[in-house]
């Protein structure tokens, strides 16, 4: 499925459960922002792209020799099959961070490694969470705002 057709169906759902509303003594159908004001949840894509930076911090801590990680980051060699190859599931998590312009996700997944991993563990939007670097026993806020990543100390 794609982005669109999954925001289409999820709001289809929202209008099945939330119904419609009364308008000037006409029913009508709920508007979008009318129903994620109601729903006061991220969108099903905003959890999948968040899900998929939780795997892939996990994939960048695991050890050098896992295959899974070999696998994930590893280039294919041989030739390819005619016409558009098939996306991997890495190029789908690249254009999530192009698109929260994350350049530093190696470095960021490493500092939450040796602490807690709260940031990728949490199946939300990354909107703020906290990384903990115990052998310089300081504390560091990782925010994303307007698309960018900062690191506060705090």
């Amino acid at each position: 499925m794609t982005i669109r057709a999954l925001e289409t169906f999820e709001r289809k759902a929202l209008r099945t459960i939330f119904g419609p509303v009364k308008d000037q003594g006409c029913w009508r159908t709920r508007y979008n922002f009318e129903l994620y004001r109601l729903y006061k949840e991220p969108q099903v894509t905003q959890v999948i792209r968040s899900n998929r930076l939780r795997w892939l911090g996990h994939i960048w801590r695991s050890p050098e020799n896992n295959q899974t990680r070999a696998y994930t980051f590893k280039n294919p060699m041989g030739s390819r099959t005619r016409g558009r190859p098939p996306t991997r599931r890495i190029d789908d998590v690249e254009n999530d961070l192009k698109t929260l312009n994350i350049k530093n996700w190696q470095r960021v997944a490493r500092i939450v490694g040796i602490g807690g991993s709260e940031l990728w563990r949490q199946p939300r939007p990354v909107t703020g969470c906290y990384a903990y670097k115990e052998e310089l026993s300081l504390k560091y806020r990782f925010v994303i705002q307007n698309n960018r990543v900062y690191k506060i100390s705090v």
